[in-house]
């Protein structure tokens, strides 16, 4: 099938409109307008499109996704453990990689990614004392329960993930320490949790998500979170203002409308005002991404793409009878959104931190929100 084209058009008339309508908004936190930070219409090179020019959206996603990744993979946590490898311990590692394996520590080379395979590999492999410096162990769910991924470099959970939420937490002005209470919201088998509770042995980590099977599986190895299964629509069994903190990776790009608000409602009802929470949204990078890649569904991007200039919100569900991972939910799909949809409808109850466009790995937009 035919890669859909998608222009990103400046002068496109359902933008210029919502341009207007967004020129006087002004939101809490002074955040700008999404159009002015977002769709400026850059080059990839660079420069600055004339007015008229069609842009297509993989060359406005490649320069949005250079500029403004956050997971650097170096930042204090990822230092932290990988530090606390010696030189024994990784030459002992070399010798145990399989071929495959050897070539990805090849090609990491001189990247911040090596140092965390160090770690990574080394659990898989049994090398002696690196659980024990870490504070990780190797437990690993099977290939029939939920994992983002089932691979070597996997083993422990997922540094960089964990590391990126505890700097933005920390930048928020809410960092994680003894006695902090985070709940990692749609946790699956709980791999970034892990490792922010080896990181933190002194707070509290709670972990949610609706998949049954990777719940059990995470509440009987992974001791050191407290792991339950969530309902598909609020409430949890937690106490109001019981959380500090939460984070979310690729769950808000998941929900549909009123599921979505529903669920950041009850965040504000679980966490004390002056908390925050980490989520990640599809927003127009991510449209990009899919198209370029060439999914089996991406045709459905091309309305997607209409629907944010029109509404700046656009759901489908590509999922079908089954379900993901067994989940079965019509609300539960592929949600893209702007900033200008999300932030009238939340403001009540939050205030924006920090928005990151395409950060997440240059695909989704990064957000922090502080309770009010």
């Amino acid at each position: 099938m035919a890669r859909p084209q998608l222009p990103f058009r400046t002068d496109h008339p359902k933008l210029m409109q919502a341009r207007e309508r967004l020129a006087d908004v002004v939101y809490p936190g002074g955040l700008q307008s999404y159009f002015r930070l977002y769709q400026q219409g850059r080059r990839a090179d660079g420069g600055v499109a004339e007015p008229g020019a069609d842009l297509e959206l993989a060359a406005v996603a490649q320069r949005t996704a250079a500029a403004s990744s956050v997971l650097t993979l170096d930042g204090p946590l990822v230092r932290d453990l990988t530090g606390r490898i010696t030189d024994e311990q990784r030459a002992e590692l070399l010798e145990r990689l399989t071929p495959d394996q050897r070539g990805l520590w090849d090609s990491a080379a001189g990247t911040p990614y090596q140092p965390i395979l160090a770690v990574t590999f080394g659990l898989f492999h049994d090398v002696p004392g690196i659980a024990e410096a870490t504070g990780l162990h190797k437990a690993m769910p099977p290939a029939d329960v939920h994992a983002m991924a089932h691979v070597a470099q996997a083993t422990g959970g997922d540094l960089g993930y964990a590391d990126a939420v505890d700097q933005l937490l920390t930048k928020a002005g809410v960092p994680i320490g003894d006695g902090t209470r985070v709940l990692d919201f749609g946790c699956s088998s709980g791999r970034v949790a892990r490792v922010l509770a080896a990181y933190h042995p002194g707070a509290t980590f709670h972990g949610c998500d609706p998949n049954g099977p990777a719940i059990a599986w995470a509440q009987e190895h992974l001791p050191e979170v407290s792991f339950f299964q969530s309902p598909q629509r609020p409430p949890v069994d937690l106490p109001d203002g019981s959380l500090d903190a939460a984070y979310a990776i690729s769950i808000w790009s998941h929900f549909n409308a009123e599921p979505g608000l529903l669920w950041l409602a009850e965040m504000a009802r679980l966490i004390r005002s002056g908390g925050a929470i980490v989520f990640s949204t599809h927003g127009f990078q991510s449209i990009a991404t899919r198209a370029a890649r060439g999914e089996s569904w991406s045709g459905a991007l091309v309305q997607a793409a209409d629907d944010m200039y029109t509404s700046g919100f656009s759901f489908f569900n590509p999922f079908g009878e089954d379900g993901d991972w067994g989940v079965v939910d019509a609300d539960w799909g592929m949600a893209f959104l702007t900033p200008e949809w999300l932030m009238p409808r939340i403001q009540d109850e939050w205030f924006v931190d920090a928005f990151h466009p395409a950060a997440l790995e240059g695909d989704q937009d990064l957000w922090v929100l502080r309770r009010r």
